[in-house]
């Protein structure tokens, strides 16, 4: 048994997504013919109720990993988790704090991390915007601070004019307004969906953004940053492909819910989920799983996941592209960078694997 939580508990489109996924595989044997019991509960996106849950999953419930927990977690609860012995499997962070296999090995996050994500999106404004008078919006928080620091690393040659933190949707206007003053010919964004929309709908230049602003439905033109198959992929690439997969999955799994990039997150980490059990061997163990999940090849996520030793932090890179009609159209291939403030993007060398024909992963 898996055991995980989301506001909306298995109603939340990255649980439902991965429920999903999770029921193709069972309907096609399994992991080595045994079924994925995935557990979601509701942590009704409030950090306070988390532990109890955590506590019922581990205790009550005997889960033989935590898998794709969402919304409010801390490190409170992974270091909980690593101290039992539970590995807390691609958690729903891109903080550093969940990228610490010295502290906690048994932990690994999940989305592009926060420095790294910075970092990609410095590298493309100062190739594309050199010489423009730059505003950064950012989340006062671990997350937004660092996706800073990362962009200020590699966003050389562009003038930042205007660094404005912003709480929440209404502090939106405070930064739309502190970049009119100083006349800022584009925005940069680290902040939550719902005040990356706000942004969105309030300036009238380019608005370069953090992909956590792609749950928010934003206009055509931003330029954001995804690590998964995009639903604008072309149809005949290899993310392409990934998408026809998971289409087909979620025909017959979630009819009527749209493709969305969360319904594709959950199901991207449930087959990755799925592809460190196999690679885990006939004896199924935790540590078995920790040593899988650090030598696992590239997937949906194109480039390969910075499992090792040394760094359990998400996806090496990711690419950029802008929002045409609704979706995300690549406009970069693959771009990777390290985990550290400084050090290079570079583009990634390999290619973007295809989905395998029965959606299943190599054993």
């Amino acid at each position: 048994m898996l055991g995980g939580w989301a506001p909306g508990g298995a109603r939340n489109p990255v649980a439902a997504g991965a429920v999903a996924y999770f029921r193709w595989l069972n309907a096609r044997g399994g992991v080595r013919g045994h079924r994925i019991v995935y557990r979601v509960l509701d942590d009704r996106n409030d950090r306070r109720v988390v532990p109890s849950l955590v506590h019922r999953l581990v205790q009550g419930d005997a889960v033989f990993a935590v898998f794709g927990a969402v919304g409010a977690q801390g490190t409170a609860v992974t270091g909980f988790l690593d101290s039992a012995g539970v590995p807390d499997v691609f958690a729903g962070s891109g903080c550093s704090c969940v990228n610490e296999p010295a502290r906690m090995p048994e932990v690994f996050g999940w989305p592009l991390g926060d420095v790294r994500e910075g970092k990609i999106l410095g590298a493309y404004v100062a190739r594309h915007y050199a010489g423009e008078k730059i505003a950064v919006a950012y989340r006062p928080d671990a997350a937004g601070r660092n996706g800073l620091a990362g962009f200020v690393a590699t966003a050389r040659g562009v003038r930042v004019a205007a660094k404005v933190a912003v709480a929440g949707p209404a502090g939106a206007a405070a930064a739309v307004h502190a970049a009119k003053a100083v006349g800022v010919t584009v925005i940069v964004a680290f902040t939550p969906a719902r005040v990356t929309a706000k942004l969105a709908a309030s300036v009238q230049v380019p608005l370069v953004t953090s992909g956590s602003g792609l749950a928010a439905g934003l206009p055509d033109g931003v330029i954001t940053d995804g690590f998964l198959p995009s639903a604008g992929a072309p149809a005949d690439s290899p993310a392409g492909s990934w998408v026809r997969l998971f289409r087909k999955i979620g025909a017959r799994y979630l009819p009527g819910m749209p493709l969305n990039p969360a319904v594709i997150d959950g199901m991207a980490s449930a087959y990755e989920m799925a592809a460190a059990l196999f690679r885990a061997g006939v004896n199924l163990t935790r540590p078995g799983l920790v040593a899988a999940l650090r030598s696992l090849p590239a997937g949906p996520a194109g480039v390969p996941l910075a499992y090792s030793a040394a760094d359990h932090g998400g996806p090496k890179g990711a690419y950029i592209g802008v929002i045409r009609g609704g979706v995300l159209v690549p406009s970069t291939g693959q771009l990777v960078t390290t985990a550290a403030r400084m050090g290079p993007v570079t583009p990634f060398a390999g290619r973007w694997p295809p989905a395998p024909p029965a959606g299943l992963p190599t054993r």
